[in-house]
């Protein structure tokens, strides 16, 4: 929530409500810009911004029993549950603050860890399914919710059509190309 002399205003995803109504991002940073300070707007962007992180590091959870013992435990808890909404190797191991070296060549050798990784990634993928179909509901987008069906359900939601014969048999046809009249060869 930004506030500054009255004026409330919150960002949500890519939405932006500005005393209660949506509002174009532009317009919203130049009304906000006139009544607030430089420093403070950013530093209330800033905290919104940390708090959602925090809110998408929250929803991966680790089980209590996983690698129990191991000296780097709480890192590697706290790589996976950056894994799971940043996406990416690099941005989780700075976020847990050791290197990737370190992943790749330490705490892979754990058949655990391996498999909480990859619980890690899907959990990104179905965050980043999870986001753009709430942009495509806010934005009334209908070909985002469609690229998004299309990917969860290629079979069903496809532009493709395969046409076969009866029982799955291919389809004959005859080309006749009697009535075209050939080109002339020019001497």
């Amino acid at each position: 929530m930004l506030t500054r002399r009255g004026l409330h205003a919150s960002i949500y995803s890519s939405r932006i409500v500005y005393n209660g109504q949506a509002c174009a991002p532009g317009l919203l940073f130049w009304v906000i810009a006139l009544a607030e300070p430089p420093q403070m707007l950013l530093a209330n962007i800033l905290k919104e911004a940390i708090d959602k992180a925090r809110v998408f590091s929250d929803r991966f959870i680790v089980p209590d029993d996983f690698m129990l013992g191991h000296p780097e435990r709480e890192k590697m808890i706290v790589y996976l549950k950056a894994l799971s909404w940043k996406g990416t190797e690099s941005g989780a191991a700075d976020s847990a603050r050791v290197s990737v070296w370190k992943v790749r060549n330490e705490w892979r050798k754990h058949k655990e860890f391996v498999e909480m990784e990859q619980l890690a990634h899907e959990a990104c993928t179905d965050l980043v399914e999870e986001t753009a179909l709430m942009l495509g509901y806010l934005n009334g987008d209908q070909r985002m919710i469609e690229r998004v069906l299309k990917a969860r359900r290629g079979d069903r939601y496809n532009d493709r059509q395969e046409i076969t014969g009866k029982g799955g048999a291919p389809i004959e046809f005859t080309i006749n190309l009697g009535g075209v009249p050939r080109p002339q060869r020019l001497e």
